[in-house]
């Protein structure tokens, strides 16, 4: 700053210096009106020198200040930014309870193999025989079934005839009889089961007795049936297909049917 302040006042006597010759020689030379100009101009332009040196001097001592003052800030930040890092600051977030929907308790039910009735042995087949069976059903499922309905048809049909077209056949033609009780979830049938009694639509006639005792049989009795039932997500219907017939060891078997314990869900 001391050295500018010397070059202006250097700048400064010179134009002065200049002036006064200037002024000496009009003088001198009796151009009064000229000396007048040249002193008036003169001492404008020394005027004008001072003054620029003044407010160069003034901005740069502003502008000096205002970088001292962000220097100051930007220290200042720094120290805050690593007072924050140093000690971060603890943000406790409430965590909303999260509450996913519930999935309604759904159980199933579960056809077993029929069985004979009492002392009546289903076996051997023979003309004029009342054929009755018990249709077995448990909940096979983990939660409570309430208010099985069952209904079924015993069929005698070809040994060759397809599942599915017995189905279509006697499918439409069950009709819902008998009302259970509630079964709970034990996982042993033996425990949680129950059965309805079926018979034969009339009595067993010479040739299907004889078609059914063949080796191999040509004919098979069907128990086609259909059990109706709640649980708590709904109204539900699973069918029975299952027959039996002579293989060529002379035993016979059950097998099931395409649309054996298939479940289906109803309208409320």
């Amino acid at each position: 700053m001391s050295l500018d302040i010397l070059l202006v006042f250097g700048i400064a006597l010179c134009q002065l210096i200049v002036t006064i010759y200037a002024v000496w020689v009009s003088v001198d030379e009796n151009k009064i009106k000229t000396a007048v100009v040249l002193s008036i101009v003169g001492a404008f332009g020394i005027a004008l020198t001072v003054w620029g040196a003044v407010r160069s001097s003034t901005s740069q001592q502003k502008l000096q200040d205002d970088i001292t003052e962000l220097k100051n800030d930007q220290k200042n930040a720094t120290a805050g930014i690593q007072k924050i890092a140093n000690n971060p600051p603890v943000v406790n977030v409430n965590q909303p309870p999260i509450s996913f929907p519930t999935v309604p308790e759904h159980t199933h039910a579960q056809f077993q193999n029929p069985s004979s009735v009492g002392n009546s042995p289903l076996l051997p087949f023979h003309e004029n025989q009342n054929v009755a069976l018990n249709l077995i059903y448990t909940n096979a499922g983990d939660f409570t079934l309430d208010d099985p309905f069952v209904g079924a048809l015993l069929e005698v049909v070809p040994v060759q005839e397809d599942p599915g077209v017995t189905w279509k056949k006697f499918g439409s033609r069950v009709r819902l009889k008998f009302h259970g009780g509630s079964m709970v979830a034990t996982h042993n049938p033996a425990n949680d089961s129950q059965f309805r009694t079926f018979l034969l639509d009339g009595p067993l006639s010479k040739g299907d007795a004889d078609d059914l005792m063949a080796i191999p049989a040509k004919k098979k009795l069907c128990a086609i049936g259909k059990l109706q039932w709640r649980d708590a997500s709904g109204k539900f219907e699973t069918r029975c297909q299952m027959c039996t017939q002579r293989e060529v060891d002379g035993n016979f078997t059950w097998g099931t049917g395409t649309e054996n314990n298939t479940e289906r869900k109803l309208s409320p």
